[in-house]
């Protein structure tokens, strides 16, 4: 019979074993790590420069709650299915498998699923049934990634609409994480600059992860700095790797300034250019655009609206309602992908007036419009401020030069685009035509007949 001793020391041997990976899960964590996977707030915002260890910080915090509690349900999510994926599904894989965390992995749901019937799931909020199948599960914890990256009040809708009520039900924890973005405001910016008392702040940093450029990562960021030539007070810098929140104008696509851009005109404005950018699951945007040539150069955004989940019928009969209150002289529908088709079957069974967009060239056209907005020739009426919040919060992409960021709406910037290149070469011609000499005009005329004859005989005549 043993001992009273030697079953101490069995049943010892029998909880290491049985709790080794959670053991060496915990082990292998970093300090704020461990104490962010630890701690029983309820409320919790991470404030992370790159290279900080969050992903792995917020999958070990997942991936401890469902080791320490059967049939729990947590997920992570990030903007979308795929960043999920290439963000946190192979890391969580990784570790499971470095810490002998036994799961079973569904690549079709991003689900891992533990023998003690707990499931840890990764979407994107930009999921069509996502948000209800958050509304119909209790939640044990929650991890909403990149934080700072989410268009509009959509940190605010999630959270309070959706994923506060789901973990009420268990007392569940939620953790909002990311890198402070180019804009100071919005949700995660009032959370993690004290405004909103009930979330618990966390700071981490590159300088504290022992784990990242073989322990020297201080030395990693000063020859990352001087590459990109940045000094310590650079927007970038400062929100990049050192966490803080900055006004960074120079990473917003759009120069509008509410006090410079927005304004009524004082004249008839006698013409009128409606563009439209198709969404289906994204929002289709409406832009018109009116001018007076014979007052000079300067254009009015006077209508804009976008609405989501819109069918073919409910876009064809809003384009036909506000081709018919502004008659405009143009029409321009973004022909990309489907567009093509639907606008096909509109110009031949409906008979719709409409022409393709131009789209090339939309980084040298964005900087034509900046021009004209820092001009005060282009300017937003009463009766299109959604264009007002796209051009205040739409930045570059960071990752990919020359590029807007994936994250935030440009749905109506867009379709202003497509309307101010119609209208600004026109605009300019008819101007240009009022000094001209009848002989210039003559000449003009037989110059463009040329250009469309040698672009005939190289067989690209339609774009003459």
């Amino acid at each position: 019979m043993k001992s009273t001793k030697n079953k101490r020391g069995d049943a010892l041997d029998d909880y290491v074993q049985k709790n080794l990976p959670t053991l060496s899960l915990l082990k292998s964590l970093l300090p704020y790590q461990l104490d962010l996977v630890l701690s029983e707030q309820s409320h919790e915002t991470v404030i992370a420069t790159r290279r900080a260890g969050k992903t792995t910080g917020c999958l070990a915090a997942l991936l401890y709650k469902c080791l320490k509690q059967p049939s729990a349900t947590c997920h992570y999510l990030a903007m979308t299915r795929s960043s999920a994926k290439r963000i946190a599904w192979t890391e969580l894989k990784k570790m499971c498998e470095e810490h002998g965390i036994t799961a079973e992995f569904s690549e079709g749901e991003l689900c891992a699923t533990f023998p003690n019937r707990s499931r840890l799931y990764l979407a994107g909020i930009n999921g069509e049934h996502l948000l209800d199948s958050l509304r119909g599960t209790p939640i044990d914890a929650l991890v909403l990634d990149e934080a700072a990256s989410y268009r509009g009040s959509v940190v605010q809708s999630l959270i309070e609409e959706v994923a506060e009520p789901a973990l009420g039900d268990r007392n569940g924890r939620l953790m909002v994480v990311g890198t402070p973005g180019p804009l100071p405001n919005g949700f995660f910016y009032d959370a993690t600059t004290g405004r909103m008392p009930e979330w618990n702040i966390r700071r981490w940093s590159v300088l504290e992860n022992t784990h990242f450029a073989q322990g020297n990562a201080a030395k990693w960021l000063a020859e990352h700095k001087a590459k990109k030539g940045w000094n310590d007070d650079h927007p970038v810098f400062r929100r990049e790797y050192k966490g803080e929140w900055v006004l960074d104008t120079n990473a917003l696509v759009y120069k509008f300034d509410r006090h410079r851009n927005i304004g009524q005109p004082t004249y008839p404005l006698t013409h009128h250019v409606l563009a439209v950018d198709l969404g289906f699951r994204d929002a289709t945007a409406y832009v018109v655009i009116g001018y007076n040539p014979s007052k000079g150069r300067a254009k009015f955004v006077v209508h804009n609206e976008a609405q989501s989940g819109c069918d073919i019928t409910t876009i064809k009969t809003k384009l036909v309602a506000l081709q018919a209150r502004f008659k405009p002289h143009h029409t321009l529908v973004d022909e990309g992908g489907l567009g093509k088709l639907i606008a096909e079957e509109w110009r031949r069974k409906d008979g719709i007036s409409c022409e393709a967009a131009v789209k090339s060239d939309k980084v040298g056209w964005i900087e034509l419009l900046n021009g004209e907005l820092m001009s005060g020739m282009l300017n937003v009426t009463n009766e299109a401020f959604p264009l007002v919040a796209e051009m205040e919060n739409l930045p570059w992409d960071s990752d990919n030069a020359g590029k807007e960021s994936p994250n935030f709406d440009n749905h109506s910037t867009d379709a202003t685009l497509y309307a101010f290149r119609k209208i600004y070469n026109f605009v300019e011609q008819v101007i240009d035509k009022k000094h001209m000499s009848e002989e210039d005009l003559i000449k003009q005329a037989f110059a463009r007949m040329d250009e469309r004859a040698m672009a005939a005989e190289a067989g690209d005549w339609w774009e003459a």
